[in-house]
């Protein structure tokens, strides 16, 4: 099922639940939705006597230690009880209520309800509307509520109740609607584990051919398939740009499909800010003040939504992250080697967009919680200075500031300059709010402290993870417990760092953190896309190649080291890893790996095992950019060209340091007519494997990449397409993927042509 249309399911059990927003009586309907809390006729009762003042009581300014005290407050009460309450269940549980109160507002244990309950003070007990009464008065009897105070006590109570249900009801929706996405990623997942090796007949079940390339008939999945990739999954939200950054360099435009699921997120959160309320006909806490009444609960709902919503921040903020091992979710923002020492970000895309924009919800719901609260403390006739000397108003306060300053110390243009500033501000900022809040919601005697903890212990699960990854690596590494890179490159080329590590078995599409413990900031680490892997000598260990394009910060701190050195040298670090999703491409009859610069670390896993298969396509600013790894990782291809873009007139040699590079039928003729001498030179500089290897000058266009290797394949072949590079050059192959769906000459199903994004990301 399209992924966008279960969240949209939920949308008709979201208006089931939404309350009519007028007059909520105790008899009405809504009931069906709230499970009463136990002792509400109690703590009606307790409400309506609340302004009562008795000759008995004890002068405090603690209103619940004087009615503690008060024989005569307290023998109304249970009068009071024993008139409104509809059993002797409701008896004991309303008792227990108040009781409860008292002791914990009060710090006075009243005792149990049999030392007040008093037939003279019964039957000498005054009926007082206590709504209308004067509060002046002082009285030395007992007072029993009248039924209209009860009743107007009781309904508010009641309404209370069921709008704290909803705000925590909307809250737990939130959360449904995540399970629901990750029920869809499980279900993505099994299906495409039990498809992995079949065709796309073999699947649906038919035998009829798809019309593309081959020119066959199309089933109606097919085309409902080639649509949706075509016009959903694909495309950019509107225009040509999604990787690359938009509006001078402010804004970062999602896929439709990332948008859907963003837009149903954002669409809930302010549907439920705005509906579901239920005001009284009167009101105990606010008399005649309807408006007040329902900017307390707008101001309730929003910070209650706000704290459901941290945990969810928090979750799709750190590296391990549990919904990312559970779904399919791969829209993946690999870190580009050319630009490691800015750190960008590394879950999939689709994940850190929507941790973006649950951090822009819960900031907004925070703004309109301390705004509604401000005011209802300015309509008491309160002034900034004495709300300002109540600490949770002021730790409100400025952890909501906190939350606001994060927003704008967030933009892409620091994240992509001045990466590690604003991460430390991040994390700063971020442990800052948590620890306000707790300060905060102190006066909720932790009734709110649940989703604090939670954020903390998201925090804490990460981090802990982090560090076992270093130790997996580490401890058994074949020098010492320890790991030691060998960092060697030559100018204008890429750097390779080989990092010895325990033995492990790193899949395509890992990359790893590298830190330098040695260093004057020990604490940083830098992303580092894996290129291979072999085994270490002697066999205890496992070699981890990354290629680095040195630009600024930590890469070139590493050049410098290398050139200081002749070209080779040896640096302590550790890693943390592996990270980043394989993307299965073995069940595809052919696999088109397009790479830009650094990227090619993303592309050359992939290209070592599916080498039959594959056919690489790598655009480079010079020869000696690519000079290191055609030599290496990509001798065996069985099928590569690298485009030179800055330097022209380059031949196969420049770049693959060999002569003849076209593998032909006729070349067994022509080695019989060389002389040995000559064919054993020649042997020795075309690989065993006599691969199709070319290289030449200038920049391709990606409809021109793509079409060439739509045209090869044969009958009903399918195609995978897998890039890692420059934003411009994956939002120019996005777009002639896009194009490419279809059923006409030169187009391919979307079930033959599947693209896979491994795009610098931010």
């Amino acid at each position: 099922m399209i992924p966008i249309l279960l969240p949209l399911l939920l949308v008709p059990l979201a208006l089931l639940l939404l309350p009519a927003a007028s007059a909520a009586p105790r008899t009405s309907s809504h009931s069906v939705f709230l499970q009463l809390r136990p002792g509400l006729c109690g703590e009606a009762c307790q409400a309506a006597l609340g302004s009562v003042q008795f000759s008995d009581a004890p002068p405090t300014r603690n209103i619940f230690e004087a009615h503690a005290r008060s024989k005569l407050w307290l023998g109304s009460a249970v009068h009071c009880l024993d008139v409104f309450c509809e059993s002797p269940g409701d008896i004991g549980e309303g008792y227990a209520a108040v009781r409860t109160a008292l002791e914990r507002f009060g710090g006075v244990d009243v005792g149990p309800a049999e030392l007040w309950r008093n037939d003279t003070m019964r039957d000498e007990a005054l009926i007082v509307d206590t709504l209308v009464s004067d509060p002046r008065v002082v009285y030395d009897v007992g007072v029993r509520p009248a039924l209209h105070a009860y009743n107007v006590a009781y309904d508010t109570l009641y309404t209370w109740d069921l709008n704290q249900a909803f705000h925590h009801g909307f809250g737990e929706f939130l959360y449904l609607l995540l399970l629901v996405l990750i029920a869809q990623g499980l279900v993505s997942r099994l299906a495409r584990h039990t498809r992995s090796g079949k065709r796309p007949a073999d699947v649906e079940g038919e035998s009829k051919p798809l019309l593309g390339a081959s020119g066959r008939s199309a089933s109606l999945g097919s085309r409902f398939v080639t649509w949706y990739r075509r016009t959903i999954d694909t495309p950019a939200l509107f225009g040509y740009t999604h990787v690359a950054p938009a509006g001078s360099g402010w804004l970062s435009i999602p896929t439709r499909l990332e948008a859907a699921v963003v837009a149903v997120y954002v669409g809930f959160n302010v549907v439920f800010t705005f509906v579901g309320y239920t005001i009284t006909a009167e009101s105990i806490f606010w008399p005649g003040r309807k408006d007040i009444e329902l900017i307390r609960y707008v101001a309730d709902r929003t910070g209650i939504m706000c704290f459901w919503n941290l945990p969810l921040l928090w979750a799709l903020a750190g590296r391990n992250n549990v919904v990312l091992w559970l779904t399919t979710w791969s829209y993946c923002a690999l870190p580009p080697p050319s630009l490691s020492h800015t750190a960008p970000t590394h879950a999939p895309a689709s994940l850190n967009l929507f941790h973006r924009w649950v951090a822009r919800v819960a900031t907004l719901q925070a703004v309109i919680h301390s705004l509604a609260y401000l005011y209802l403390g300015l309509e008491r006739g309160q002034s900034l200075q004495s709300l300002w000397s109540r600490q949770y108003w002021a730790m409100g306060v400025i952890a909501t500031f906190a939350m606001v300053l994060l927003l704008p110390l967030s933009v892409r243009p620091l994240r992509e300059r001045a990466y590690e500033l604003f991460l430390q501000l991040h994390i700063w900022l971020a442990f800052a709010t948590l620890v306000l809040l707790f300060y905060h919601v102190k006066v909720m005697r932790g009734a709110y402290d649940g989703w604090l903890w939670a954020c903390l212990g998201l925090w804490a699960f990460d981090r802990g993870l982090r560090y076992a990854r270093v130790a997996a690596l580490a401890w058994s590494a074949p020098r010492g417990n320890n790991t030691l890179a060998l960092a060697t490159g030559e100018e204008h080329g890429l750097l390779r760092l080989s990092v010895e590590v325990a033995a492990c078995t790193p899949a395509p599409g890992a990359y790893y953190f590298l830190y330098t413990p040695r260093s004057l900031t020990p604490w940083e680490n830098h992303p580092m896309t894996l290129a291979s892997a072999e085994p270490s000598p002697g066999g205890k260990g496992t070699t981890l190649h990354f290629l680095i394009a040195p630009q600024a910060g930590a890469t070139k701190r590493i050049a410098d080291e290398v050139a200081a050195a002749g070209g080779k040298t040896h640096m302590r670090v550790l890693v943390e890893g592996p990270y980043g999703e394989h993307h299965d491409v073995s069940a595809f009859d052919r696999v088109l790996l397009i790479a830009g610069g650094s990227g090619v670390t993303a592309v050359l896993p992939y290209a070592a095992e599916q080498r039959d298969k594959a056919d690489v396509a790598w655009i480079v600013p010079n020869a000696a950019y690519a000079r290191d790894v055609c030599s290496r990782e990509l001798a065996g291809s069985a099928s590569a060209h690298v485009y030179v873009t800055r330097q022209a007139g380059v031949s196969a040699a420049d770049v693959w340091g060999i002569e003849e590079v076209e593998s032909s039928e006729d070349d067994d003729e022509e080695m019989s007519q060389l002389g040995e001498d000559e064919r054993s030179s020649l042997l020795r500089k075309i690989p065993a494997s006599r691969p199709k290897l070319l290289a030449s000058s200038g920049r391709p266009p990606m409809r021109d990449v793509l079409a060439q290797a739509v045209s090869k394949l044969v009958g009903g072949e399918r195609l995978a397409v897998l890039a890692c590079g420059p934003p411009v050059m994956m939002d120019d192959l996005r777009l002639a993927v896009s194009e490419a769906y279809g059923h006409g000459l030169g187009q391919l199903s979307g079930d033959r042509l599947v693209y896979f994004e491994d795009a610098f990301g931010w």
